[in-house]
């Protein structure tokens, strides 16, 4: 019987943490809905655990014989600046977190991996790299997404500080394989792959490759200390306008050679979600994403280094990948980018 449990294993990250389990050797369950698409798990010798987090009573079955879990589900998405009231990405993040950790305590689990993000990471006013102790500040808190994952691991510490054996691992802006949806993170290597993008603006990103980062969750199993938080992401930063130029020379498609000040960016980005109302289609920015990206928030990975022996993929080859993967499944008409 699999000792253990992967929540949102059907996901970007959490299938990334699936696999690195399997190659390991190790028996894993995921938790999944019946509705759930399965192709992420697609030939991985993985046990289905049918369960959602947002029923407390569909988990306890499911933690039957589970010491280690791996809590990756959660609603990863930016929203058009007019939608105030998104209940469900606080139902998952919030309350989700909050049923598991109660069913997970329950289940005497002895070792419980929280997926963070980035976006919980303070801004460092001085200049300077942010890491794990950087005050966050209200201006981050300007997306849905920033607030429910701050919200979540603030519930994790805080039993952490009671007893509960939680380690936080906070990803960076995460590329790679596998990403169906795609996420708000590989979006852009997407839409850039089918130039939907007349330009680049001026923000610096904090970036990992989704195999780092599922390596980076069994380190912190193995050998994070309870209680703490760990930055998953490379050592250098990356500014949109190189991600664009690396990604040109890796996919032969031009990257935009125009730079768009905020002022103009921002009255393009309104326009857009605007038009979301009546045209239906998905806003090529969400304000939320734009508003994240303006703090260029840049953050250091040495304690995750120090203490969990992360390693990192250059950047080059994490978007090659990428960009293999995109056009491999599909997501990319080839005659577009030759």
């Amino acid at each position: 019987m699999p000792k253990i449990l992967v929540t949102g294993g059907s996901g970007f990250i959490g299938s990334g943490i699936v696999r690195a389990l399997a190659k390991r050797g190790e028996r894993v369950a995921v938790l999944t809905r019946k509705s759930s698409d399965l192709g992420a798990l697609e030939n991985l010798p993985v046990e289905l655990r049918y369960g959602d987090v947002y029923h407390p009573e569909s988990l306890c079955e499911a933690l039957v014989g589970i010491e280690i879990i791996y809590h990756a589900a959660a609603i990863y998405q930016f929203f058009p600046w007019w939608k105030r009231q998104i209940a469900p990405i606080y139902k998952t993040n919030v309350q989700g977190t909050r049923n598991v950790i109660a069913a997970a305590k329950e289940a005497g689990v002895k070792r419980f991996i929280y997926t963070s993000s980035v976006v919980t990471i303070g801004k460092n006013k001085t200049g300077g790299l942010s890491d794990e102790t950087t005050p966050f500040s209200e201006e981050q808190l300007s997306s849905h997404y920033a607030r429910s994952k701050a919200k979540a691991e603030s519930l994790v510490l805080s039993e952490a500080r009671r007893g509960f054996p939680a380690v936080v691992v906070n990803p960076g802006i995460v590329f790679g394989e596998g990403d169906r949806t795609p996420t708000p993170s590989g979006e852009p290597v997407l839409r850039f792959l089918r130039r939907e993008y007349p330009g680049y603006f001026n923000t610096t990103w904090s970036v990992a490759d989704v195999d780092d980062v599922a390596q980076g969750h069994l380190a912190a199993c193995e050998r994070g200390r309870v209680g703490e938080r760990y930055i998953l992401c490379n050592r250098e930063h990356s500014s949109m306008k190189q991600i664009f130029q690396i990604l040109e020379k890796i996919s032969g498609v031009p990257s935009p050679r125009i730079c768009f000040p905020y002022p103009i960016l921002w009255a393009f980005v309104y326009l857009d979600e605007w038009s979301v109302r009546w045209c239906k289609h998905a806003p090529i920015l969400p304000s939320e994403a734009v508003k994240f990206c303006s703090l260029s928030l840049c953050c250091d990975n040495q304690k995750a280094v120090r203490e969990l022996g992360y390693r990192e993929t250059p950047l080059e080859t994490t978007l090659e990948k990428a960009v293999k993967w995109y056009r491999d499944h599909g997501y990319v008409r080839q005659d577009k980018v030759k």
